[in-house]
């Protein structure tokens, strides 16, 4: 028997065949809707621009410039030291103070060196007693040889009439041996007076010798007691103080530095790229290169005055030598000073901001709307119109009236679309 809560057989298909229908149903109807819509044409997004200033190229010939690192140096820095064995005795200078040339600066003790100096003076005393003592020992020989020679004639004499009374056995043996005798001996004396007479002028130039070595001790021992007194070579300023009052010094041994005002100058690495035209300007000599500085909030102008001989193994340039022109005073030598330095001038340049240049050497062209990238040579920079500064490039590819970039752009890539505008601004519309 059928239960009375159960719906008959029909009903319950009726109720899985309901769902189904309802399903298909909607399928049909969504793709007929799709074949039969209308057709929406598409629009194509308008370009995304960016608004940018930009400069037109003009050649110029104009003087870039560019900041080099020296070092202020004197080469006519002295170094003052002790010519003799002495104790330091006065000292009257101070370190950083100015002097004049002939300034006495230090004295060394001059007791022992007086001392020496007086036993020169005896000795040169002595040797010039030897030399007139010598004149007169000659003018003796001279005289005392005419007696001898004469002496000697009388023993010849003598000598002859002895043998002429042995003839005639009027005289002994002994006699004759006696005079013989007497005649040697005065033979001899006169050998000895006429061997002093030649060796005069060796005995001359010995004691004449001993005279000028002595003379020359004795200038030499002044010297060192006039060099106990040491004055300032030229007009400087004491650098540094290199010994103390009372201190014994060795020849040799430092006392102080002297610098001199006249020599300060710069040294600076020039960079390699310049030195042609830098070596060129030298030689001509038509324009001083110029180059400025400030110490101590005091401006400073200079001058390129030359150029090192030797680049000591460096490959990113080489020494150069800044002069001071009309300087107020003068800075301590030392000191690291900034140059900005003025180069050779240069044709067919362009100026442009500081912002135009994208890293070292990249500049954008605008072309048909959109960027182009360029690599240049960056010459320096220069003081600008109306910016703080401008840098000087130079190009084959560029050509009068293209325009560059001067806004900076985070995005900037070559192919980039962009709107020149007259105002600023560097961001999409």
């Amino acid at each position: 028997m059928a239960s009375p809560f159960q719906p008959p057989r029909a009903t319950q298909r009726f109720i899985w065949i309901l769902p189904l229908f309802i399903v298909v149903l909607s399928i049909i109807g969504f793709y007929w809707l799709k074949m039969n819509r209308a057709e929406t044409p598409l629009i194509p997004p308008e370009t995304q621009r960016w608004n940018v200033q930009a400069q037109q190229v003009e050649w110029i010939t104009a003087q870039a410039e560019t900041q080099i690192f020296g070092q202020i140096t004197s080469h006519g820095l002295a170094s003052l030291t002790s010519a003799v064995t002495a104790e330091l005795q006065q000292l009257n200078v101070n370190e950083g103070q100015r002097v004049s040339e002939n300034t006495l600066l230090a004295s060394l003790d001059k007791t022992d060196l007086l001392l020496q100096l007086r036993q020169r003076q005896a000795d040169f005393e002595s040797a010039q007693a030897r030399i007139a003592a010598e004149h007169i020992r000659f003018e003796a020989d001279q005289q005392a040889l005419a007696l001898d020679e004469e002496l000697l004639q009388i023993q010849q004499r003598k000598l002859r009439r002895l043998e002429d009374l042995s003839q005639r056995n009027l005289s002994s043996q002994e006699q004759m041996d006696t005079a013989r005798i007497a005649l040697q001996q005065q033979a001899l004396a006169v050998n000895s007076r006429r061997m002093a007479l030649a060796d005069h002028p060796n005995r001359l130039r010995q004691t004449e010798a001993e005279r000028d070595r002595s003379e020359a001790l004795l200038d030499q021992a002044q010297r060192d007691l006039d060099r106990t007194d040491i004055y300032a070579p030229f007009d400087g300023r004491v650098a540094e103080r290199l010994a103390s009052v009372g201190e014994r010094l060795r020849p040799g041994e430092p006392i102080l530095s002297l610098y001199d005002l006249s020599n300060l100058e710069v040294k600076a690495l020039l960079p390699s790229s310049s030195l042609t035209r830098f070596r060129q300007q030298l030689q001509s000599q038509e324009q001083t290169i110029l180059a400025r500085t400030q110490v101590d909030g005091q401006a400073f102008t200079l001058h390129l005055d030359r150029l090192a001989a030797d680049s000591h193994n460096s490959r990113t340039g080489i020494e150069a030598y800044f002069r001071f022109q009309d300087a107020p005073w003068l800075p301590e030598p030392g000191r690291q000073v900034t140059l900005t330095l003025q180069l050779p001038p240069e044709s067919q340049v362009v100026a442009l901001p500081p912002q135009a240049l994208y890293g070292n050497d990249r500049i954008y062209r605008l072309v048909n709307e959109q960027l182009e990238a360029l690599d240049v040579e960056r010459l320096g920079s220069r003081p600008g119109t109306e910016q703080d500064s401008e840098i000087l490039v130079r190009s084959e590819a560029l050509q009068p009236g293209d325009w560059i970039l001067t806004t900076q752009l985070p995005n900037a890539i070559s192919g980039l679309p962009v709107r020149r505008v007259a105002g600023t601004g560097n961001t999409p519309p």
